[in-house]
């Protein structure tokens, strides 16, 4: 039997509701998808972890406000005294690759002392012969944000951009104006609309708080719905080859807590070379181009699963789908970050539909499409088949 996009079309209309970590709908999410692995034949495992609000509710936002002093110390700086100017901008340049590295990346998952109890749910499918591990991923929490994913993007890219235009034109700058005693008019009109732009930017990154108004249908009950199908589908017939998990995680909007949490936790269990961990991210979209991310960060750079990339085209080829590469700039982060930190190949396949509503509270069932739902699924259906098959 294939996967039905009519059936993920109904879970995720039944859990688009908002679901925040610590929220009454949030527990209400959890029961549900535990119920549904029970209902297809599932033993239901849970991985409990500490998860908190801290990162994204406190810790981002206060991080902006020393950025907006440096940025203003380089501009007074360079008009009042250069050499304060010279050795921050020195400073900001050295950091760029530790900066662009976390901003692309994220960071491994230390728990909170205190936090909130939270859980990865999963289920798991053995096959005959065991030869490697395939492990599909999606987060069910949500959240709703003062700035929409769009204009968070383009803060933060504007932010790193703008922050090494203005350090480059400052360094330059100062350096002149000590040694040479030049001052240039464009390079200092420059540098004074760069730091205008930047602290604008670092400030909207301040005040933008986290809220529980997101009902979550695109992200990520379509990851979720997409998920509970495949589990159904391959229940009734499981590869020969391959073992599947089924992992729904928790906290991701609070930094991939829940994917970091677990991989930390089993990563230990799992053999690199025969693992592998697709991850979803809103799937099904009405509007958005369908694709799966190879290329991520500033500077760009090939980042995600070779062998599920072409697993992944080879399928839709097949299928006759088409298929899009994409690419993640800075500022987002997303399951699979913390597993291709540890080692293990991974991917993430979705809408990419980031202007729908994501992140507010016109992320509703409307923004689904049942067509597109299916589509993700029967591609996945078959990179699974076409796998097991390279493993006879």
């Amino acid at each position: 039997m294939s996967f039905s996009g009519e059936n993920a079309y109904e879970f995720t209309k039944k859990i688009a509701f908002p679901r925040l970590i610590g929220s009454d709908g949030w527990k209400k999410a959890n029961q549900m998808i535990k119920d549904e692995f029970k209902k297809f034949g599932y033993e239901v495992q849970v991985h409990k972890f500490k998860s908190s609000l801290y990162i994204t509710n406190f810790l981002l936002r206060i991080l902006m406000l020393p950025i907006i002093a440096v940025i203003i110390a380089i501009v007074w700086g360079y008009f009042i005294f250069p050499w304060i100017s010279l050795i921050f901008s020195i400073i900001i340049i050295c950091l760029v690759p530790v900066i662009g590295k976390f901003a692309t990346t994220g960071t491994d998952y230390k728990p909170p002392k205190k936090g909130i109890d939270s859980e990865n749910i999963y289920a798991q499918l053995k096959s005959n012969k065991s030869k490697i591990c395939i492990i599909f991923m999606g987060h069910y929490d949500t959240k709703s944000q003062v700035l929409s994913i769009v204009q968070r993007v383009f803060c933060y890219v504007l932010l790193f951009i703008g922050g090494i235009i203005l350090c480059i034109l400052a360094l330059l700058g100062s350096i002149f104006k000590l040694f040479f005693y030049q001052d240039n008019f464009v390079i200092s009109i420059i540098i004074i609309v760069l730091g205008i732009i930047s602290c604008i930017a670092a400030l909207l990154l301040t005040a933008n708080a986290v809220q529980n108004k997101s009902p979550g249908a695109l992200d990520n009950g379509t990851a979720v719905a997409t998920i509970l199908e495949l589990s159904r589908i391959f229940k009734e017939k499981p590869p020969n080859n391959i073992d599947l998990i089924f992992l729904c995680t928790d906290a991701e909007e609070q930094g991939v807590l829940g994917a970091s949490a677990y991989i930390k936790e089993f990563g230990n269990n799992f053999d690199k070379n025969s693992t592998y961990f697709i991850n979803f991210e809103a799937p099904g979209a009405k509007d958005g181009k369908f694709g799966i991310l190879t290329s991520y960060g500033m500077p760009k750079k090939i980042y995600t699963s070779k062998k599920l990339n072409s697993l992944a085209f080879k399928a839709a080829e097949t299928l006759n789908i088409n298929l899009n590469k994409q690419y993640w700039p800075i500022g987002l982060l997303a399951d699979h970050n913390p597993i291709i930190n540890h080692g293990f190949e991974a991917t993430m396949l979705g809408s990419f539909a980031i202007s729908g509503g994501v992140h507010t509270k016109k992320d509703d069932i409307s923004k689904v499409s049942k067509e597109n739902l299916e589509i993700a699924g029967r591609l996945v259906e078959k990179m699974i088949e076409i796998f097991d098959n390279e493993l006879e």
